[in-house]
């Protein structure tokens, strides 16, 4: 039996599924909600037994700091906001991540635990990016029929989120790929995602995942010189693959009219923004 599936099978029976949960469950609305309920009953279930446990843990102390501050910013804002209905609805979502953290810091204290948890969900993103590619090649997918602008996989085409979904998770199958098949796995991995992810159609996934990909490329260079030959053969193989998508996707065909009819829609109200300012009054 492989590695791969070793690691799968203990996060799968470790008390790290919750946390799995979460990221398999996101195709599906909120039933992604029930792996951060088993995460609320943990914490709760851990302090009941052991009262002291956050005053021990510096991690945990750390990160209600972080959360506090940043729940607390929009706690501040949501009373003076134009939509406080949804400001009130956001402050209350956010609340949902003092559980997750929580619990991953008590869950993941050890490195085979946090190994298990990336191997896990490199087998959901894995799951994903099949999808995807099937739907980019025949139109459909396990979510069902694709946009014509736009792939959306198993999210379905009223949940956009497959871009933004698999660029921010990539790390997690990137690093097992590394770890597992080595360099020439890292390769393969980022590309086999860099087709969903241009697809997807989201600008911010594209950022978002040259990000990771400029994290990865200078951690493996080692060196300036290497790094920016890393660089350079990453703007090749992502000019190759756009040519690919422009020669091949009638999606990636229609974006430029997207952006155009966005920019030129946006202009008639930059006018009547314009012609609200008041006129300067010169001497």
């Amino acid at each position: 039996m492989s590695s791969f599936s070793q690691s799968l099978k203990a996060a799968l029976r470790s008390p790290l599924l919750p946390f799995w949960l979460v990221v398999a469950l996101l195709p599906f609305g909120r039933s992604a909600e029930l792996g951060t309920f088993l995460c609320l009953i943990g914490v709760v279930l851990l302090l009941v037994r052991h009262p002291r446990a956050l005053h021990e843990h510096a991690g945990a102390q750390l990160l209600l700091c972080l959360l506090g501050a940043y729940i607390g910013a929009a706690l501040i804002s949501a009373p003076g906001s134009a939509a406080p209905g949804k400001s009130w609805s956001t402050v209350a979502g956010l609340l949902r991540y003092v559980p997750l953290g929580l619990y991953a810091c008590f869950a993941i204290r050890r490195e085979e635990k946090l190994s298990a948890l990336y191997m896990a969900i490199a087998a959901v993103l894995a799951v994903w990016v099949v999808d995807a590619w099937v739907q980019a090649l025949t139109g459909w997918s396990l979510g069902g029929r694709a946009e014509a602008e736009r792939i959306s996989g198993i999210f379905g085409a009223t949940n956009l989120k497959l871009g933004p979904a698999l660029s921010v998770l990539s790390p997690f199958a990137l690093w097992a790929a590394r770890r597992h098949w080595g360099l020439k796995g890292l390769l393969l991995a980022w590309l086999a995602m860099l087709g969903p992810v241009l697809l997807s159609g989201s600008r911010a996934s594209w950022l978002c995942y040259g990000l990771v990909a400029l994290g990865f490329a200078w951690c493996e260079a080692g060196s300036l010189k290497r790094f920016v030959a890393w660089c350079a053969g990453g703007i090749v193989l992502l000019a190759l693959a756009g040519s690919l998508a422009w020669h091949t996707s009638e999606r990636f065909h229609a974006w430029p009219r997207r952006i155009r009819s966005t920019v030129w829609g946006c202009a008639p109200i930059a006018m009547s923004i314009r012609s609200l300012r008041r006129p300067m009054i010169t001497l």
